[in-house]
C-alpha cells in the first residue's frame, strides 16, 4: 500500500511541475485560447500589449519580474514603458490569467482553469527556479 502512496504522490508532483516531455507550445497555445475565451465572455479586451504581456509570461514556466518582461517585449519592438507593463499585470491578475509570487516580486502566467478567487499555493525548486501551481 506504501508503494501506491508514494506512486500517486510522484504522479501529482509531475501534474505541478512541467514534465521533460511537455509540449510547451500547445501549453501556451492553450492559455490564449482560455484568456481570449475569458475575455469576451466578460466583456473585457485583451488588448495587443496585454496579450503580448501573457505570451511573454507563457513563453517559459519561470516567473518572471515586470522589468524582465519590458526587456523581452523590447526585443521584438518599441520598449515599453512600466507603467504600461504594471497596468498589463494588473488587468491579467484580475482576470485570474497571471499570479504574482510575492517572495519574488515576480508574475507568472497561470495555465489552470481555476477561478480568480481561488487560493493558490506554488512550489519554486530551489535549484532550477521552475514554478509549480
Amino acid at each position: 500500500m506504501k508503494a501506491n502512496r508514494s506512486l500517486s504522490k510522484k504522479t501529482h508532483a509531475q501534474a505541478i511541475f512541467p514534465t521533460p516531455d511537455h509540449d510547451h507550445g500547445r501549453c501556451a497555445s492553450d492559455a490564449i485560447a482560455h484568456a481570449e475565451a475569458i475575455c469576451a465572455a466578460r466583456k473585457e479586451r485583451l488588448t495587443p500589449i496585454r496579450h503580448r504581456v501573457l505570451d511573454a509570461l507563457l513563453a517559459s514556466h519561470a516567473p518572471l519580474g515586470a522589468y524582465e518582461l519590458i526587456d523581452r517585449l523590447a526585443v521584438r519592438g518599441a520598449r515599453p514603458a512600466p507603467i504600461t507593463i504594471y497596468r498589463a499585470l494588473d488587468f491579467l491578475r484580475e482576470q485570474g490569467l497571471v499570479h504574482r509570487i510575492e517572495s519574488r516580486n515576480a508574475f507568472i502566467a497561470c495555465v489552470h482553469n481555476h477561478d480568480s478567487q481561488d487560493p493558490v499555493v506554488f512550489l519554486i525548486c530551489e535549484k532550477c527556479g521552475a514554478v509549480g501551481e
